[in-house]
């Protein structure tokens, strides 16, 4: 049996709190592409939420236990994309160009 990657479990506040808020991203770009509107309202509350605790926690000061590609802002850069595309699809320029902008603010700041 081939060896799979061990997933990526966050270890501190900030980094559990990203991954949550890449999860909820990931979330609401699915319902986005399958046309849930009751969902995408629900998941629009769940990323608020998420976003304003990982804004928080990153305006403390803190040490990341993970780097490299078991960062857990690759995530968020992933999901952000995700979310481009799902907007896109939907004709939504704006919402697409803003979530393409936050995926390169969150690449960036990891240094890539």
């Amino acid at each position: 049996m081939p060896q799979t990657a061990a997933p990526v479990v966050p270890t501190t506040q900030l980094e559990a709190a990203e991954a949550r808020l890449a999860e909820d991203i990931e979330a609401l770009a699915r319902a986005i592409e399958d046309g849930r509107g009751d969902e995408v309202r629900l998941d629009l509350g769940h990323v608020a939420i998420d976003v304003r605790r990982v804004r928080s926690y990153r305006a403390l000061p803190h040490r990341r236990a993970a780097c490299g590609p078991r960062d857990s802002r690759w995530d968020l850069v992933a999901a952000y994309e995700h979310l481009a595309f799902a907007h896109q699809l939907h004709g939504e320029a704006e919402r697409s160009t803003a979530a393409i902008e936050q995926a390169d603010r969150e690449r960036r700041a990891i240094g890539a």
